[in-house]
């Protein structure tokens, strides 16, 4: 499998949304990716431990909203999957 391939499992972007941990392998229960870049100059770094996921999203670019949806079996701290964000707020 390639780099790619394993990347995008991570973490896809289009436009103004990020999906983290779209298709992540079950097997892979607990894991830590650092300085993939996204679309827009973003730089994503992802720990990841069963169904908890930290995300760190950095932006070099322009203010934009954007939507960040979270894979099957993961949620953000306030039971939701998805947040809406600009890049100056963190997730």
């Amino acid at each position: 499998m390639s780099n790619a391939a394993i990347n995008e499992m991570l973490a896809q972007s289009f436009e103004d949304k990020i999906f983290i941990l779209p298709a992540l392998p079950q097997k892979w229960e607990k894991g830590k990716i650092s300085g993939l870049l996204l679309n827009g100059n973003i730089i994503c770094d992802i720990t990841w431990n069963k169904q908890r996921a930290d995300v760190i999203l950095r932006n070099f670019g322009i203010s934009k909203m954007r939507e960040i949806k979270l894979g099957s079996g993961f949620e953000f701290d306030d039971k939701t999957t998805t947040k809406k964000i600009t890049d100056k707020d963190g997730v």
